[in-house]
């Protein structure tokens, strides 16, 4: 899967959320309740109007790696 991610998306530090629903196959609303429940790595803000996920820590989600570390 990290292969295919970086391959995809070659020289990418930050992932959009369509390209994340894509990568997922969530949809941007379902991405948002899991993201807000702490089950799915949080956006970063990234310009004043822009956000973005970790490349990273998407791929680590994937993989089933991905844990909250601010989870009780």
């Amino acid at each position: 899967m990290e292969a295919l991610v970086n391959a995809m998306y070659p020289n990418r530090y930050f992932l959009t959320v369509k390209e994340v629903c894509a990568l997922t196959t969530y949809s941007p609303s379902t991405l948002r309740r899991t993201e807000l429940k702490g089950e799915f790595p949080p956006r970063e803000k990234i310009s004043t109007r822009k956000v973005g996920f970790r490349k990273d820590l998407v791929i680590q989600f994937l993989k089933g790696e991905w844990k909250n570390a601010n989870a009780k």
